[in-house]
C-alpha cells in the first residue's frame, strides 16, 4: 500500500469515527427524549385528553355494552335494513333493550363497520 492509498484510508477512518461517535451523541438525545416523553406523569396525559372526553357523553351505546344484541346486529347486517334490523330486535329482545334506528346507523358507522363480521363473506 502507497502512501496516497494510506492517507485516504486514514481520512475515510477519521470521518467514520466522527461519524459514529456523532450518531452515539444523537442516540442519547433521541434516547431522553423518548424516555421524558414516556415518562409523562398519567395526571397530565388525563388533562391533555380532558376537553376531547367533555364532547362526549358518559353513557355507551346499548350496542357497545350488550354483547348479546351487537351479535344479534352483525349477523343481519349485511343482508337486512336498518329499518328491518330494528324490526327484529323489536321481536326479539325486551323494551329495555331496543335501539332505535339512529343509534343503529350511528353506531354501525363508527364502530360496526369495523368489527370483522365472521358471516361476511
Amino acid at each position: 500500500m502507497n502512501r496516497v492509498q494510506r492517507e485516504a484510508l486514514a481520512r475515510a477512518l477519521a470521518t467514520f469515527r466522527a461519524a459514529r461517535a456523532a450518531m452515539m451523541d444523537l442516540d442519547k438525545v433521541l434516547e431522553e427524549a423518548l424516555e421524558g416523553r414516556l415518562q409523562t406523569p398519567v395526571e397530565e396525559a388525563s388533562a391533555a385528553t380532558a376537553p376531547r372526553r367533555a364532547h362526549r357523553p358518559g353513557v355507551a351505546s346499548k350496542l357497545v355494552t350488550d354483547p348479546e344484541l351487537r351479535a344479534f346486529v352483525l349477523a343481519r347486517i349485511e343482508a337486512l335494513t336498518f329499518d328491518q334490523i330494528i324490526a327484529d330486535i323489536a321481536a326479539n329482545f325486551a323494551p329495555e333493550r331496543r335501539v332505535s334506528r339512529s343509534s343503529l346507523h350511528r353506531w354501525w358507522h363508527r364502530h360496526g363497520r369495523h368489527v370483522q363480521n365472521p358471516n361476511r363473506l
